[in-house]
């Protein structure tokens, strides 16, 4: 039985996340469907991490094991032809017994991405704030800073006690201005990620550009690991999942809205 790893990317709008979840439709279900009826045996994904209901992803890393594929004929065109339009598979590599697509990720980039405008051809991967024009980006780009090293997110994530630690490494935090229209793209890239932490931090951001909350309050909450009195999230439609990260593996997103145009993005 060889292993792969599954580069594919989706539009999450039409589905209760990543993980097979009973009576409702999942990312894992359908592929574990599609590729279980091409290949002629149970074939089981095991992805890099989760999302949540309604969140993308422009990258997503998923291994499987199976023992007919042995790359005499073209999964991935096959497997795209059956696929719904929301699923789109990228490639298929071959890599060792031992590699996993979830504990061997050295890193992971979200996007989020909003808007001031009203626009109905972005609305399910942007999230619209009228109030927008009452933001100072420049306030949340400046907490943005504060988040950047190995910080315990404790404060930030909901059922914070389910995990070991609450600890992440992130390794850069930006804010993205679109140069010709008023959106908006919060990247964040970090070692690890816990439940809802980038839609909670994404509201506090908020929270700050409109002045009812302190870049001073986001470092005490950091410091001290107090609890939010309210655990509040950004919808998740603005909100995806663009690079995976390994040291055996090297694999471009050129699908995220922010890589497939770059030069009309401007770090803020």
């Amino acid at each position: 039985m060889n292993r792969y790893f599954v580069h594919l990317s989706y539009k999450g709008s039409s589905y209760h996340g990543w993980q097979r979840q009973p009576d409702v439709i999942s990312i894992q279900e359908v592929l574990e469907s599609v590729f279980s009826k091409i290949l002629k045996e149970r074939i089981v994904f095991h992805g890099c991490g989760r999302t949540d209901k309604g969140v993308h992803a422009s990258q997503y890393i998923a291994h499987i094991e199976s023992i007919n594929y042995e790359n005499n004929f073209d999964l991935v065109k096959r497997a795209n032809r059956i696929l719904p339009d929301d699923i789109k598979l990228i490639s298929i590599t071959a890599v060792e017994s031992y590699q996993n697509a979830q504990r061997h990720a050295r890193a992971r980039t979200y996007h989020y991405y909003f808007h001031g405008d009203t626009n109905p051809f972005i609305n399910n991967i942007s999230t619209y704030r009228q109030d927008l024009a009452e933001f100072n980006i420049s306030k949340m780009r400046a907490a943005c800073s504060v988040l950047v090293g190995s910080c315990d997110f404790r404060s930030f994530c909901k059922q914070p006690d389910q995990n070991k630690d609450t600890i992440c490494h992130v390794t850069s935090c930006y804010i993205w201005r679109h140069r010709s229209s008023n959106r908006y793209c919060l990247t964040i890239t970090a070692n690890r990620f816990l439940k809802s932490m980038i839609r909670v931090l994404m509201f506090q951001l908020w929270k700050i550009g409109k002045g009812t909350w302190s870049k001073a309050e986001l470092m005490h909450h950091l410091e001290t690991q107090e609890l939010l009195k309210f655990i509040n999230s950004a919808p998740p439609q603005g909100l995806f999942l663009a690079k995976v990260e390994y040291d055996f593996l090297s694999i471009d997103n050129q699908l995220d809205p922010l890589s497939i145009d770059p030069d009309r993005w401007t770090l803020y």
